[in-house]
């Protein structure tokens, strides 16, 4: 007997991020934000890849300063994420990780992540990076790495 219907590959992680992110533009938007979120179609060896990505560029202002907050998406799950302040002399922190994301609650609970590092970004400067790498440590595998 034939499963008929049933989609045998797994579901694009950045197709569902696009839209969980969607409905919470409006919340972030409403706390200062500016956001871009966006399908990226890459091109691999001439050819368009068959994985979906979505890019998320969310800026806002801290104390007056310009805050950005890129997240990259794969649909197999990978992120690459980076948040950074700036000022006229250079970062005053910034934080920059990836790897493959393992929280069970999917792409809802990536928005969570991102909200919550935008959260962190209004601490003290000082504490804010480990703050944030808090945050992503508990949700980016990275898996073994050369010592």
């Amino acid at each position: 007997m034939q499963n008929v219907g049933h989609k045998s590959e797994r579901p694009d992680f950045s197709v569902a991020l696009l839209e969980a992110f969607r409905k919470r533009s409006k919340a972030l938007s409403r706390r200062g934000a500016t956001v871009e979120c966006g399908p990226v179609q890459e091109i691999v060896d001439r050819q368009e890849s068959k994985m979906g990505r979505t890019d998320i560029t969310i800026r806002y202002r801290v104390e007056g300063a310009h805050v950005q907050l890129r997240v990259h998406a794969w649909g197999d799950r990978w992120i690459w994420v980076d948040a950074r302040r700036g000022s006229k002399t250079g970062w005053v922190w910034e934080y920059t990780s990836e790897g493959r994301f393992i929280s069970p609650s999917g792409a809802r609970g990536l928005v969570e992540f991102i909200e919550k590092t935008i959260d962190c970004s209004f601490l003290a400067v000082s504490d804010v990076s480990q703050a944030i790498a808090a945050i992503w440590s508990k949700c980016l595998a990275i898996g073994p790495r050369r010592v």
